[in-house]
């Protein structure tokens, strides 16, 4: 059921409870209420918020969290509040979808993985094309995604992978294409050619070019963040050494996505690795009609907002402790 917002923001909540059923939308003031309980998280799997891109709705909203005496929340068990220097960041969004903090040893990306596979279960239309990168996430997604068969659909990966099978795999893209009874289409290159010359090859070599030329197609892109932290799985696994790592931060980069190395205000690093992604161009990625941003955990939060600025991102997928870090 709907209920029309005060004064018309233009902004929806809608709980989705852990069970599949679908709480609906409240006003403001009430969701607002129900977040600021103690246990507003129980018996929920995530918190969406649908924004429109309106500055009046932004504004109007902001000016509710920001009462004296209160702090403003969505969607998390503390709150967090929209500053006036992060509003523009959060309302470039079209829309998120905020997980909890796991408990216990769950990690956190399982948890947004499974509320990317939703999102994307009930958006991408039959016969659709999804476009994906590999990792964790994407792993989550794939095991959690709405079955279906026979409709057309088509799932490409969205570029190189590497050359020994490790805890990330880039052939996790069969999972989502089995769930999806999906085509789908490699990047038949490694991930980093080893030369510039290299990498230009391969790019101009049918099998590679016809399915980066795919990027043109998607209907919507799943895209996960790398970041650069001590923490990185890209340090974790080999994808990068220690030292490409360290020379990384140098020139001032705080992750990728999708192979697009970006510093904090969302611009892309003038780095000698990134002549030799095998990957679709930013002007590709942008084109794309939906992009769809799953990634979350405090050392994510650089990269996240740097991926938000550069336009990269319409849907963020979540936790609240990183949302509260892009919002405070």
């Amino acid at each position: 059921m709907q209920h029309a917002s005060p004064r018309d923001f233009d902004l929806r909540y809608g709980w989705q409870r852990a069970d599949g059923a679908d709480r609906g939308l409240d006003p403001p003031e009430i969701f607002l209420r129900r977040i600021r309980r103690r246990h507003a998280w129980q018996g929920f799997s995530h918190l969406t918020i649908d924004l429109a891109r309106n500055e009046r709705g932004a504004a109007d909203l902001e000016a509710m969290l920001q009462r004296p005496g209160k702090r403003g929340a969505i969607g998390a068990r503390e709150g967090f509040a929209i500053s006036a220097g992060s509003r523009d960041l959060w309302f470039g969004l079209r829309g998120a979808v905020v997980v909890p903090v796991p408990f216990g040893d769950l990690d956190v990306c399982e948890l947004i993985g499974a509320a990317a596979s939703q999102y994307i279960s009930e958006h991408l239309a039959p016969a659709g094309t999804l476009g994906i990168i590999w990792g964790g996430t994407i792993r989550a997604a794939a095991q959690n995604i709405r079955r279906r068969s026979g409709d057309g659909s088509r799932v490409v990966l969205l570029y190189g992978g590497l050359a020994e099978r490790t805890a990330i795999s880039p052939y996790d893209k069969a999972a989502m294409a089995r769930a999806l009874g999906a085509r789908c289409y490699y990047v038949t290159a490694p991930m980093f050619a080893h030369t510039e010359e290299l990498c230009s090859a391969r790019v101009s070599s049918k099998p590679v070019r016809s399915v980066l030329a795919m990027a043109a197609e998607l209907d919507i892109a799943l895209l996960t963040a790398v970041d650069l932290s001590e923490q990185s799985k890209a340090l974790e696994y080999g994808v990068i050494s220690r030292e490409t790592w360290q020379s990384l931060l140098d020139a001032g980069a705080v992750g990728d996505i999708c192979g697009q190395y970006l510093d904090i205000d969302g611009r892309a690093v003038a780095h000698p690795l990134t002549n030799r992604v095998i990957h679709p161009k930013m002007k590709s990625l942008l084109q794309v009609p939906e992009r769809v941003l799953a990634a979350g955990g405090l050392q994510k939060i650089p990269i996240i907002g740097a991926a938000i600025r550069a336009r990269l991102v319409d849907i963020l997928v979540t936790d609240e402790q990183a949302a509260i870090g892009l919002l405070g």
